[in-house]
């Protein structure tokens, strides 16, 4: 099995974290979610954290490299 710092992440585009970040926002939770509602949620924004991230660093690598 490889590790995590083995896989090699393809390019991320703004436009598609733009969108992620429009169809899942940072929100809190609403009373009337079910707590599988919750975590269910809370793993969707854990992705699109985690894309924001890589797509962070994919853009400060390029601005290193100029």
């Amino acid at each position: 099995m490889e590790k995590n710092n083995d896989i090699k992440m393809p390019a991320i585009s703004k436009e598609l974290i733009e969108v992620l970040n429009q169809l899942f926002p940072e929100r809190s939770a609403e009373l009337e979610w079910t707590e599988k509602e919750v975590w269910f949620r809370t793993g969707q924004r854990n992705i699109i954290r985690f894309l924001n991230s890589h797509f962070a660093e994919q853009n400060k690598t390029i601005m290193e490299k100029k």
